[in-house]
């Protein structure tokens, strides 16, 4: 990822929503690997789909695709994709520089 897609622009009446936003995204890293473990496929692409759906929502682009990338590599059960995706996730929410305008 190159670094300009770290940063992304919020609309600020979002910025008190954001905190929360973000840390249910960690939250979620956490059950997507627990899925992982237990091969629950059917869970990690109903998750991918909603990534997909909440990040553009909030501004959130690249979550978007990342979700949708998860819930297609679930569909065909696709283990090492997925952890690759989560991995890919866990780094976007690192690297992140969100500017409010």
């Amino acid at each position: 990822m190159q670094e300009d897609e770290y940063t992304v622009y919020i609309n600020p009446i979002l910025e008190d929503l954001v905190p929360g936003f973000l840390q249910n995204r960690q939250n979620e890293i956490l059950s997507l690997e627990q899925m992982c473990l237990s091969r629950d496929f059917e869970s990690i692409k109903r998750l991918g789909h909603q990534l997909k759906g909440v990040g553009p929502n909030y501004g959130f682009q690249k979550l978007g695709e990342l979700g949708a990338a998860i819930e297609l590599a679930a569909e065909h059960r696709k283990i090492e994709s997925i952890t690759l995706i989560i991995q890919g996730i866990r780094n976007y929410l690192t690297h992140l520089k969100i500017q409010f305008q």
